[in-house]
């Protein structure tokens, strides 16, 4: 992902920057946005109401970090946005020891103190235009662009999820890149049902409300990752299972044909159906008062 935004190429000569305080939030593929918001973001949560006022944060530039920081009280003036043929120098440098060092797989703990410092963001910056009248829940469908792992039947999939939907739950196909990321919080935060192929999109099980349910839609040829991928075990797994106790469900449907880096993945229509049957059934369940099986409560 550093490559990617910074190329890598040498660059020829550099610049010298001291400050006298320096808090890094950069770590490895903190361009991406799963990785910023599992392993980068908590750093900064924790690094921001104990280091001086002066103390300034060196962030990637990609507008989605710039954005989350700001959300999340670090003003615009206080970020040095890195250049890549910079040397950063501070009198204070300011770090965190302890929050997954080697891999971006958050504790229950991390991932209560990350939901709870969005969904505080969320609220505090008041409504915006177009998603304030949304239903309370919605079925989301990721629309994924770019070169790799777009959904090839992602119309297919969405109609699957339309005859299921009951009355006053929307099914919506976003690509979440058109939106920024408050309104990308505040559309996970209703989203009772995410499903979307392997991707940093996934990352929004942080904000989702208690008792929703994740399916990723895998590809399984060739294994990607630290952990057995083709066994459904991953980062979203990982963020799903630190939510288990407030009923977040996690389903992998594997794709055998196709790899991570495949431009096109197509969802087996009928293992969704057994999925969302099983989503239907729960929350018909809880609807007439019997046990929820994870599923929150409709509004009223």
């Amino acid at each position: 992902d550093e490559v990617r935004n910074f190329g890598n190429n040498t660059p020829c000569g550099s610049r010298f920057v001291t400050v006298p305080r320096l808090a890094p939030v950069v770590r490895s593929f903190s361009c991406n946005f799963l990785h910023f918001m599992a392993g980068t973001l908590p750093l900064a949560i924790a690094l921001l109401r104990h280091v001086p006022e002066d103390t300034q944060f060196l962030v990637y530039p990609v507008p989605f970090a710039c954005a989350l920081l700001e959300l999340i009280g670090i003003p615009r003036d206080r970020m040095l946005v890195f250049e890549r043929d910079c040397v950063y120098h501070a009198e204070e440098l300011f770090v965190v020891r302890g929050l997954n060092e080697l891999a971006d797989l958050p504790a229950p703990e991390t991932v209560a103190v990350v939901r709870a410092a969005l969904c505080a963001a969320s609220v505090a910056t008041g409504p915006v235009v177009g998603l304030e009248a949304m239903e309370p829940r919605v079925l989301l469908v990721i629309e994924r662009r770019g070169s790799e792992r777009r959904l090839e039947n992602i119309t297919d999939v969405e109609q699957a999820l339309r005859d299921v939907c009951p009355p006053g739950v929307d099914v919506l196909r976003v690509a979440l890149e058109d939106l920024c990321p408050l309104e990308q919080l505040r559309l996970a935060s209703r989203c009772q049902f995410l499903i979307g192929t392997e991707g940093a999109g996934l990352a929004h099980v942080l904000s989702i409300p208690a008792g929703g349910m994740v399916v990723n839609v895998l590809p399984t040829r060739s294994r990607f990752g630290p952990m057995p991928s083709q066994d459904g075990y991953g980062y979203f797994h990982h963020l799903c299972s630190q939510r288990a106790r407030e009923g977040i469900r996690y389903r992998a449907i594997s794709c055998p044909d196709a790899d991570w880096d495949s431009e096109l993945i197509r969802c087996p229509i009928a293992a969704l159906r057994v999925i969302l049957n099983e989503w239907a059934a729960d929350l018909a369940a809880c609807q007439h008062g019997n046990d929820c099986a994870g599923v929150v409560r409709q509004k009223k």
